[in-house]
């Protein structure tokens, strides 16, 4: 099935976060619209971050929509290969081989320009006029980290608060 646009990469941060200050039992109504953008195909995440999210409503929350996990196959290797060489020769690498803290923020960049259909050989050009993929994060802007490398990239990044204003959904 083609994917409706915009679609969503969703970092860690921004699921724990929703898990911390919109827990499932006292907002049931964001967590459904999050089960709605799900089953629509809207938000994906990549394994990686799966594998940072060892709190059980993440979980659960996981189990009950496998179709969101996109994994680590051959056409997101040749994209995450193309994103590490275009990132470390900038200086704007969000791998940090000394920390495993933050070890998803690479794929889920890349996650983001490989929905967006990128170039390969210049991930900076872009198939449409605007971009179709966002990237939700609870990072800040800082040092170098996720908001700032999808900027390099013209890709949005924002909370998860700017995707349900982004989908005009209200509680």
């Amino acid at each position: 099935m083609p994917l409706r646009y915009p679609v969503y990469s969703i970092d860690s941060s921004a699921l724990i976060y929703i898990k911390d200050e919109l827990p499932q039992d006292v907002f049931p109504s964001v967590w459904h619209a999050l089960d709605v953008l799900a089953d629509n195909e809207r938000i994906f995440v990549c394994q990686q971050v799966k594998d940072e999210c060892h709190d059980i409503p993440l979980i659960n929350w996981f189990n009950s929509h496998p179709n969101v996990i996109r994994s680590f196959d051959h056409v997101m290797n040749l994209y995450f290969n193309q994103f590490q060489i275009e990132t470390s020769r900038i200086g704007l690498s969000l791998t940090n081989p000394s920390s495993l803290k933050h070890s998803a923020d690479p794929f889920v960049v890349t996650l983001a320009l490989l929905l967006e259909e990128r170039d390969l050989g210049d991930l900076n050009i872009k198939p449409v006029p605007t971009p179709v993929c966002h990237v939700i994060t609870h990072e800040k802007r800082g040092q170098v980290n996720i908001p700032i490398v999808c900027n390099h990239y013209s890709l949005r990044a924002f909370g998860i608060i700017d995707l349900f204003r982004t989908e005009r959904i209200s509680f």
